[in-house]
C-alpha cells in the first residue's frame, strides 16, 4: 500500500503565466459543504490531476473521465489553493487553472456524504442499485450500517494476488470488487463508503496505520450518534474467515491517521 504516497511525490508542476483554459472550471460555491467542484470537459488521453494544497499538507486526485466531481476540503480551517494540471512528460505537469478557498467552517455531515474522486457513486451502478434494494426496509439507520458491514465482512475476500501488481495511482472503482467480490483495504474502504454515502450516512474514507497491519491501510468512521465509529470491514473480513473473534467498532486512539478522504 506504499504507492500513496507516489502519488504526490511523483508531480513536479512547470512554471506557467495563470491561463485559464475554456475546458476547466473550478466552481467553490459550496466550499461551506467542505467541497469545490471541479468541471473538465478537455483531452484526457494524457494524465490530468488536480493538486489540493492547504495548512502544509497536499492531496492529489486523478481526473479519468469527463465531467464533474467533487474534492472535499477535509485539510481543516484555512486557505486552500486548488490547482488542475496536465501532465506535459514524464513526471511535469502544467497549470491549467487555480483556484484559492478560504475555508473557516465546514459541514462534515454534508462532505463526508457526498461523492468525490476518491468515492465515487451514482445510482447507476450496480453495487449501489444492489444495495439499495437490499437496504429498502431497513428504516434506522444503525441497521442499514450493520447489514453492509456485516455483507462486505462476510461475503467479500482480501485480494492478496492484486495488492502486488497495482499502478502507482490505483483508485477503487466500486462496481468492480462488488461484482468479484475481491480487492484490498482500499477497495473496501471505498465500498463501504461508497454505499453508506448513497444512503445519506456521512462516512470517511481514512487511510494510515493500524494495530496488527504492517502496510499503509485503509479503513472507514462511520458518523453514528453524533460520534465517529471507526470501522475496518478488510480486517474483520480475515478475522471472520479465520474464525476469529472481532468487535464492530475500533479504538481510534491506537490507529495513526495519516489521510482522510
Amino acid at each position: 500500500m506504499r504507492f500513496f504516497a507516489a502519488l504526490i511525490a511523483a508531480i513536479a508542476i512547470l512554471a506557467a503565466a495563470q491561463t485559464v483554459y475554456a475546458d476547466v472550471s473550478i466552481d467553490a460555491s459550496a466550499s461551506d459543504k467542505g467541497l469545490v467542484q471541479i468541471q473538465y470537459k478537455g483531452d484526457l488521453t494524457k494524465s490530468v490531476k488536480v493538486l489540493v494544497e492547504a495548512n502544509g499538507d497536499k492531496n492529489v486526485y486523478q481526473i479519468r473521465e469527463e465531467g464533474s466531481n467533487n474534492v472535499p476540503l477535509q485539510m481543516g480551517k484555512g486557505e486552500y489553493k486548488i490547482t488542475v494540471l496536465q501532465n506535459v512528460a514524464g513526471n511535469k505537469y502544467k497549470p491549467l487553472a487555480t483556484q484559492s478557498v478560504t475555508v473557516d467552517k465546514v459541514d462534515q455531515q454534508s462532505m463526508f456524504s457526498s461523492q468525490s474522486y476518491l468515492v465515487t457513486f451514482n445510482d447507476a451502478m450496480k453495487s449501489i442499485s444492489a444495495y439499495s434494494k437490499l437496504l429498502a426496509e431497513k428504516k434506522a439507520t444503525d441497521d442499514k450500517i450493520t447489514a453492509v458491514y456485516n455483507d462486505l465482512v462476510k461475503n467479500y475476500s482480501y485480494d492478496f494476488a492484486k495488492v502486488k501488481t497495482l499502478p502507482t495511482d490505483y483508485v477503487p472503482w466500486i462496481d468492480d470488487m462488488y461484482g468479484t467480490k475481491m480487492g484490498i483495504c482500499y477497495d473496501y474502504a471505498a465500498l463501504l463508503a461508497g454505499v453508506l454515502r448513497s444512503q445519506g450516512i456521512p462516512t470517511k474514507l481514512v487511510m494510515g496505520y493500524a494495530p496488527n497491519v504492517k502496510e499503509y491501510h485503509a479503513w472507514n468512521e462511520i458518523l453514528m450518534d453524533d460520534k465517529w465509529v471507526v470501522v475496518d470491514t478488510t480486517y474483520d473480513s480475515q478475522l471472520d474467515k479465520a474464525k476469529v473473534a472481532y468487535t464492530f467498532a475500533k479504538d481510534g486512539a491506537k490507529r495513526k491517521v495519516v489521510k482522510v478522504y
